[in-house]
């Protein structure tokens, strides 16, 4: 969908996707129903940074680094231009703007987080196949790409800090988790995953019931 377009044609497409929203003057009958529409208008922008998410994953499996690294500067403008829509969302339709904002983003939070315990398997498999360790960089590509249907696009968005995708992020995080499990090696070099022995066991018992 976006393939051949450059970055500020995006851009462009989404800010005038956004705008039929502006001069629009709904009149909504109370709290809840006007939470909804906010919600849908996120939803809506949400999965326009799917589509341009699964382009970063084909260009990743094609190897063609150069363009997915442009894609993924792109999905980082976007996620600004998200959080001030929210902003715009709040001021425009509550009278009580701080306090929507954030009932608006803790509901798209909720719903669109993937859950941390999802990111174990993907993790381990992906050690598993690439003969028992990898460094970080191997691991987070593969995982990435074995999870690319289940990522929803909040996932894809930069932490605060505009240095870190949110689930490359958590996928760090799962690791210390298998590690506290048992699965994955302590004391491993640094850069370096590891599987355990528990952690083969754990692997071959999943592939077994498969």
């Amino acid at each position: 969908m976006f393939e051949d377009l450059f970055e500020e044609e995006i851009i462009s497409k989404i800010e005038d996707y956004l705008k039929q929203y502006k001069d629009k003057d709904p009149k909504h009958k109370d709290r809840e129903e006007t939470l909804e529409v906010n919600n849908t208008i996120i939803n809506d922008f949400e999965e326009i940074i799917l589509n341009i998410n699964k382009e970063i994953q084909d260009l990743i499996a094609k190897r063609d680094y150069n363009r997915a690294e442009r894609f993924i500067s792109i999905v980082k403008r976007l996620g600004k231009i998200k959080d001030k829509l929210l902003e715009n969302l709040s001021v425009r339709y509550s009278s009580n703007t701080q306090k929507d904002k954030k009932q608006v983003e803790k509901t798209t939070l909720d719903k669109k987080l993937t859950p941390i315990e999802e990111f174990y398997l993907p993790i381990l498999e992906t050690l598993y196949e690439l003969g028992g360790k990898g460094t970080i960089q191997e691991v987070i590509q593969k995982v990435g790409i074995k999870m690319k249907d289940i990522l929803t696009p909040y996932d894809y968005e930069y932490l605060k800090s505009g240095k870190e995708i949110r689930w490359e992020n958590k996928a760090q995080w799962a690791r210390l988790h298998l590690v506290q499990k048992g699965l994955l090696k302590r004391g491993s070099p640094r850069g370096i995953w590891e599987l355990s022995e528990d952690g083969y066991k754990y692997v071959l018992e999943v592939k077994k019931r498969k």
